[in-house]
């Protein structure tokens, strides 16, 4: 009830009100039942290239807001968290598809599923080196 509450007053809140509250409400209620007719395994199926894909940049992002205050350029977020991505859509393409692509296994980290820590890394410094742009203090 909390998960479908908050879900709902995020929405609203996003529409600005045009669509009430009572209405998202209903939309997930019927959305949760339809989708728990599938059952667990075809809801995992769906769900595991998302987050796949979704939760390294995430995690990225979530490490480097920790030390927000000390990375001056925006630029450090978004290619960190573009070389995250890159990476992680590589690994649900070779995944889902089964096109080969053997250069991720030489990634450090690639046997844990964390292949995408160094590019996130590099990309970052790279990021921390463009000169010019916006900076998080301004």
């Amino acid at each position: 009830m909390a998960l479908t509450s908050s879900a709902a007053a995020y929405f609203a809140k996003l529409c600005r009100g045009k669509v009430p509250y009572k209405v998202f409400v209903i939309v997930i209620c019927v959305f949760s039942a339809v989708v728990s007719n599938f059952g667990l395994n075809e809801i995992i199926a769906i769900a595991s290239p998302i987050l796949s894909v979704v939760y390294p940049p995430t995690l990225v992002l979530i490490v480097l807001a920790l030390f927000g205050s000390r990375i001056r350029r925006d630029w450090v977020f978004r290619l960190a968290a573009l070389g995250a991505l890159a990476v992680s859509l590589l690994e649900v393409v070779r995944t889902y598809t089964g096109v080969e692509l053997a250069f991720l296994d030489l990634l450090p980290l690639a046997s844990l599923d964390f292949g995408w820590v160094l590019p996130a890394a590099v990309c970052g410094a790279v990021g921390a080196l463009i000169p010019g742009g916006r900076t998080a203090a301004s």
